[in-house]
């Protein structure tokens, strides 16, 4: 089964009243749909895979030292990644809400959120643009290239395994610094 990739993402043009959209959902929302809705942007700023997201736990957050650590990876490698200043606010205001293990904490028997998708779908009738949190990775992915971010950079923050052949991948050292 060769199943071409997909090319969908949010484009440059749509991102303003997306994200406008999603800031709009938020305000005066439940405490579910302002997790969900901090998930979704924290989703479009790191690019990150969204169970590894949801159940990011606080004690992998290091708000002092400007790190978190994404300990359990599809690739099975642990991702320690940098705080920027709006990830910081985003981490801010999610442990001023939240008393539980779970960044994206939620009342059910996991403690995080695990399910998303109605909340997406608010937040597409929103914005009127259609979108998976896939295409929010893709997204991320796109933006960092055209900022001429470098490619062994970008796969380090996407948490991808370069190739046991690939000299120099074995020379460059990426930290979240």
């Amino acid at each position: 089964n060769n199943v071409g990739r997909k090319q969908t993402r949010i484009y440059k043009n749509d991102i303003k009243a997306w994200y406008a959209a999603l800031v709009t959902l938020r305000s005066g929302a439940d405490s579910f749909t302002q997790a969900v809705c901090d998930f979704i942007e924290m989703t479009f700023f790191t690019g990150l895979r969204k169970a590894e997201l949801l159940r990011l736990p606080w004690a992998d957050v290091n708000l002092d030292a400007r790190v978190f650590c994404v300990a359990k990876t599809k690739n099975g490698d642990p991702l320690l990644l940098p705080i920027s200043d709006h990830l910081l606010t985003i981490f801010q205001r999610r442990r001023v809400v939240t008393n539980g293990a779970f960044v994206f904490q939620a009342d059910n028997e996991y403690g995080y959120v695990r399910e998303p998708k109605k909340i997406i779908n608010k937040l597409e009738e929103e914005s009127g643009i259609k979108f998976t949190l896939h295409d929010l990775r893709r997204t991320y992915t796109s933006t960092a290239e055209l900022l001429r971010i470098g490619t062994y950079t970008i796969k380090r923050l996407l948490n991808h395994k370069t190739k046991r052949d690939d000299v120099t991948a074995g020379y460059t050292i990426l930290t979240a610094e």
